[in-house]
C-alpha cells in the first residue's frame, strides 16, 4: 500500500484547478520520485503493485492532462521492460533516470518555443491569450528577455480565474498586460496581432483540449483573420483521437454559490478546440500543422505566418 504522504499529496493535486499542465506534469513526476527516494518495500511484487496504484491514482487526479497520462504510461511501460530484473534498486534507479529527463524536457521547452516563436511576431505586436499556462507565460517572459516588445492581453478565465494569476505574473515581468472579461474577446480580438494558447491535450487529428473559452477565442481568430497558436510541450500531444476523453464536469457551487430549486447549472473547465482553427502548434520539436502533430514529431520546414507590425 503507497504512504499515507503519498496518497495525501496525490489528493492534493486533484485539487489543483489553477495551475497549468506542464506545472500538474511536473507535480506529479516529483510525487513518484519522492516515492522512489523514500522507498521501504523489499518485495518486487509489493513495489509493482504500489507504483500501479500509484499511476492509476494520478490519472484520476487528472484526467484532462495528456501529459500526466503520457507520463505514467512511460513509467508503467519501464515497469515491463524491466519485468525480468531482480534487482529493485536498478529498476527504481532506471525510472528515476526517466522521470528526470522527462522533467527535464518539460522546464527546458519555453526556452525553445520562444525562439519559435520569436519569428512570427512583430516588434510592437499585441497577443491575447486566456487561462493559465506555465509553458505560455514561460515563453512570453523569455520573449522579453530576449528584448522583445510585445503587448498581452489576458482573459480572465472563468469560473476560477486562472487569468490573474498570468497578468500578475506578465506584470511583475515587466510586460505590457490588460486583463479582460472573457466576455469581452470579440472586442478585444479585433485589436491583436495574433492569439496564443495552450493545450492540456493534443490528439493525433490536431484538435487541442484547453480551459473553457479557447474554442470561443479561436472561432473569433478565425472570423476575423487572426492566428491562433498553441503553444505545448510534446508531452503533451497524443497519438489518440479525441473522442477517446469526455470532458469532466465541476462543482456548480463555483458559478452559483447558493442553490436555487429548478436551475440547472453546467460547470467545464475544458473544452475541445477543432484543428482547423488553430494556426499552427509550437512545440520544443519545432512548429507543426495541426493535422499531422500527433503523426510527425520532427520538425517541419513550414512557411512562417507573416504577421502586420
Amino acid at each position: 500500500m503507497l504512504p499515507k504522504l503519498i496518497r495525501g499529496e496525490v489528493a492534493q493535486l486533484q485539487r489543483d484547478n489553477r495551475s497549468g499542465a506542464a506545472d500538474i506534469t511536473l507535480s506529479a513526476i516529483k510525487i513518484v520520485r519522492r516515492y522512489l527516494r523514500a522507498i521501504t518495500v523489499r518485495d518486487k511484487a509489493e513495489f509493482l503493485e504500489d507504483l500501479r496504484e500509484l499511476c492509476g491514482g494520478l490519472l484520476f487526479a487528472q484526467s484532462a492532462m495528456s501529459s500526466v497520462h503520457n507520463a505514467c504510461v512511460d513509467i508503467l511501460s519501464t515497469l515491463s521492460e524491466y519485468r525480468d530484473e531482480d534487482s529493485l534498486n536498478k529498476l527504481r534507479l532506471e525510472l528515476e533516470k526517466k522521470l528526470a529527463k522527462l522533467s527535464e524536457r518539460i522546464s527546458l521547452a519555453p526556452k525553445r518555443i520562444a525562439g519559435h516563436l520569436s519569428r512570427v511576431l512583430p516588434r510592437g505586436g499585441r497577443i491575447l491569450t486566456i487561462s493559465y499556462s506555465s509553458t505560455v507565460t514561460g515563453v512570453l517572459k523569455e520573449l522579453k528577455r530576449r528584448g522583445k516588445n510585445f503587448e498581452v492581453v489576458v482573459m480572465e478565465s472563468r469560473p476560477v480565474l486562472e487569468g490573474r494569476r498570468t497578468a500578475q505574473e506578465l506584470v511583475r515581468a515587466k510586460i505590457r498586460t490588460t486583463l479582460i472579461a472573457d466576455a469581452a474577446l470579440g472586442e478585444y480580438t479585433r485589436t491583436v496581432d495574433a492569439a496564443v494558447v495552450g493545450a492540456d491535450a493534443v490528439y493525433r487529428d490536431g484538435s487541442t483540449v484547453n480551459k473553457v473559452g479557447t474554442f470561443p477565442l479561436a472561432v473569433c481568430c478565425r472570423e476575423l483573420g487572426k492566428p491562433l497558436y498553441v503553444l505545448t510541450d510534446s508531452s503533451k500531444i497524443t497519438t489518440e483521437h479525441a473522442g477517446s476523453y469526455v470532458i469532466e464536469e465541476k462543482a456548480p457551487s463555483e458559478l452559483l454559490r447558493s442553490r436555487c430549486p429548478g436551475l440547472r447549472v453546467k460547470n467545464f473547465y475544458f473544452e475541445f478546440t477543432p484543428a482547423k482553427y488553430i494556426t499552427a502548434i509550437f512545440s520544443e520539436k519545432g512548429v507543426f500543422q495541426p493535422r499531422i502533430v500527433g503523426k510527425k514529431l520532427t520538425s517541419l520546414d513550414l512557411p512562417y505566418h507573416r504577421l502586420k507590425a
